[in-house]
């Protein structure tokens, strides 16, 4: 490896330059896991002259792997495309759906495909000869059932009820063992509204939420402390914990209509905030209004 003239820039260069104008490059492979090191390639250049080593570099062998990605709702309604991509011009995608390992007969993917049920795919590359060129990547695509709404209420109004404890929590309380302090309509997720202190309380939110159409949503909870949110008595969205504004997202697939609704807050110390938002999937979230969120009249 000669160098005569002065190195030219290079965004792509990982290591420093040999500087010798008579050198010797080597490549050595590591293949095999010790105790103390990972399968790796150490690259090496040396002056022919002095015999010095000017260049070392290594890198694992995990990062020479063929990268297959993998698109799609990995939780899913009624359907979703999916679409495999990799930067392998010479090598060919061959894929199962029954969750057995692909091999050069398998089908060839050649455009994006619909999936209408829970699938289990499996992908890997393969050359013109039929050899296995990377690993198996797999993917769990499940199909979700949407949850009945409830029968409509007549005696129902925007917004929801609210039940107020204090206590030294650094997680969400039973509410059902605390005392209740007070209790009441709520017009806002915010809970400086309700709170008597600046610390150490926990509020519970609960009533139904009105959904327009039926399929996949995906809500999210952003809250300082923690939070967890309950649609039909499942856990949708767990934030739970002491922690400074941290947002958490979990998804749930709903009939259009009325669906018990449930937010758990707890403020331990030092900022107290909550928001809620969602989005029907493949659609921007947006904060819930309180005018879709409805309580009964006593």
């Amino acid at each position: 490896v000669n160098q005569i003239e002065e190195p030219e820039k290079n965004m792509h260069r990982v290591s420093s330059v040999a500087g010798s104008r008579h050198s010797v490059a080597y490549i050595d492979v590591y293949m095999n896991e010790t105790e103390t090191d990972v399968p790796h390639l150490q690259f090496t250049i040396q002056g022919f002259e002095d015999g010095q080593n000017e260049v070392s570099y290594r890198v694992p062998l995990s990062e020479l792997k063929k990268e297959i990605k993998i698109q799609g709702h990995r939780k899913f309604g009624e359907a979703t495309m999916v679409s495999f991509s990799h930067r392998f011009h010479n090598l060919d995608a061959h894929f199962t759906r029954d969750g057995s390992d692909p091999t050069k007969e398998s089908e060839l993917y050649l455009e994006p495909f619909e999936i209408r049920s829970t699938t289990t795919l499996r992908v890997a590359l393969f050359d013109k000869l039929g050899n296995q060129r990377s690993e198996i990547r797999d993917m769990l695509f499940e199909k979700l059932n949407p949850i009945p709404s409830i029968e409509a209420r007549n005696n129902l109004v925007p917004g929801l009820t609210f039940n107020y404890v204090e206590g030294e929590y650094n997680m969400l309380p039973d509410f059902y063992q605390e005392i209740i302090l007070k209790s009441g309509p709520a017009t806002s997720f915010n809970p400086v509204e309700i709170a008597e202190s600046d610390d150490h309380y926990a509020i519970q939110f609960a009533g139904y939420i009105e959904i327009e159409s039926t399929g996949v949503y995906e809500f999210h909870t952003r809250s300082d402390d923690g939070s967890k949110l309950y649609i039909q008595n499942r856990m949708v969205v767990d934030n739970d914990g002491s922690h400074s504004a941290r947002t958490r997202s979990g998804l749930i697939a709903l009939e259009a209509g009325l669906h018990p609704f449930r937010l758990d807050y707890f403020e331990d110390y030092s900022g107290q905030s909550l928001r809620v938002s969602y989005n029907k999937q493949g659609e921007e979230p947006a904060e819930v209004s309180f005018e879709q969120l409805k309580t009964t009249i006593d």
